[in-house]
């Protein structure tokens, strides 16, 4: 004779045991496989596509600098005011400068690098900010 488990009986699926709903379960929270284009998400709905392209669409060139800025000044950490202008003015004529945030270089913000006075232009042959 057949033992009642949860699909026979209309017992609800939240009352199911780990152990009578464990293969089912670790099939049904596996991620859909993705093609190109495709996002995936968790068991919660969370997709770290769409995650990572909200958090880029905040960071503006604008805050980033902002940012940079908030950074408090202090003597042989960050550059004085007309040092930092003077080395974005050089990243933003650079052909390596993407999305006007980017070094392509090294990959760091450059409102960042520029405003550390230890920092240098990583570009090939020799610092721009020379």
């Amino acid at each position: 004779m057949n033992e009642p488990t949860a699909q026979n009986t209309g017992t609800p699926e939240s009352t199911r045991t780990a152990s009578t709903d464990s293969a089912a379960h670790a099939t049904a929270i596996e991620p859909p496989a993705t093609t190109a284009g495709a996002t995936r998400r968790d068991s919660a709905g969370f997709c770290p596509q769409c995650a990572l392209r909200e958090l880029q669409a905040a960071l503006t060139p604008e805050r980033i600098r902002a940012q940079a800025l908030s950074m408090q000044a202090r003597d042989g950490i960050t550059t004085p005011p007309d040092e930092y202008e003077r080395r974005l003015s050089v990243c933003a004529r650079c052909e390596r400068l993407q999305g006007s945030v980017l070094c392509a270089e090294c990959g760091s913000y450059v409102a960042y690098r520029a405003r550390l006075s230890a920092a240098t232009c990583p570009y090939p042959g020799g610092s721009r900010w020379a």
